[in-house]
């Protein structure tokens, strides 16, 4: 299956949030006390960013996240 890999405008503001907390190495639990939403939800946001960003893991989804970063 072909993955294309979205822009990080793509992403909703919260996605973007997480996106950039779990590449800073913040946990789900650390996340939702930070944000005020459930870790559950922070799962959820996590699983949708992995989906829209084409990444198969945590580790692809950070690598991603610090290209985007590095093109800002």
């Amino acid at each position: 299956m072909l993955r294309t890999v979205r822009k990080e405008r793509d992403l909703t503001p919260r996605e973007n949030e997480v996106l950039k907390l779990v590449a800073s190495g913040w946990t789900s639990k650390e996340i939702a006390t930070h944000l005020q939403i459930s870790p559950k939800t922070v799962e959820n946001h996590r699983a949708w960013v992995m989906l829209r960003m084409g990444a198969r893991n945590v580790a692809e989804l950070v690598r991603i996240a610090m290209q985007l970063e590095r093109r800002v």
